[in-house]
């Protein structure tokens, strides 16, 4: 991780920030759900 994403990590949390989780927005939804997430555990487990 560079300098400088982790001086802006510290300007956020000085500022705002109370976690680490990215804010909802607007936009296409991600290609990887917590629900597949855990399709693919499970399948992976039965191997």
């Amino acid at each position: 991780m560079s300098e400088g994403v982790v001086r802006e990590w510290v300007r956020l949390f000085k500022s705002e920030r109370e976690n680490i989780h990215d804010e909802e927005r607007s936009g296409r939804r991600p290609l990887v759900t917590d629900e597949l997430v855990q399709k693919i555990d499970g399948k992976v487990r039965e191997n």
